[in-house]
């Protein structure tokens, strides 16, 4: 097993076998030989056929939630299957990793979030 689907298919034809392929796929998984019967019968060979993409589903991209809400932030990563570590409350001001990184899913991010800034509070320099 482990053959690449285009091998198998190159024998199939030279040995003038029928070649069914069960799933879809790139790498055979497990095969079964089937002798003909009768003269008017072919030999048939059944493979099962699995996806190269070992790591296919494994990883996501951390999105950038610098600037939301932290229970937005929160949520974001969450969708992207990330388990989050939070210091503080509020907005948050700073994310590790950085947004566009490539991990594993379930992988840790940190964020840091500071009070939101209430515009009635500063003073103007007039």
């Amino acid at each position: 097993m482990g053959r690449r689907i285009d091998f198998v298919r190159n024998v199939a034809e030279r040995k003038n076998w029928l070649l069914i392929e069960k799933n879809n796929g790139e790498i055979v998984s497990s095969q079964k030989f089937v002798r003909a019967q009768g003269k008017n019968e072919q030999d048939t060979l059944i493979v099962f056929l699995k996806s190269l993409q070992k790591n296919a589903g494994k990883y996501t991209i951390v999105p950038n939630v610098v600037g939301k809400m932290m229970r937005d932030a929160v949520s974001a990563l969450a969708k992207n299957h990330l388990k989050v570590y939070v210091r503080g409350s509020g907005v948050v001001r700073h994310q590790i990793p950085d947004a566009g990184t490539k991990m594993r899913k379930q992988a840790r991010c940190i964020i840091e979030c500071e009070p939101p800034i209430e515009l009635s509070h500063l003073r103007s320099f007039e």
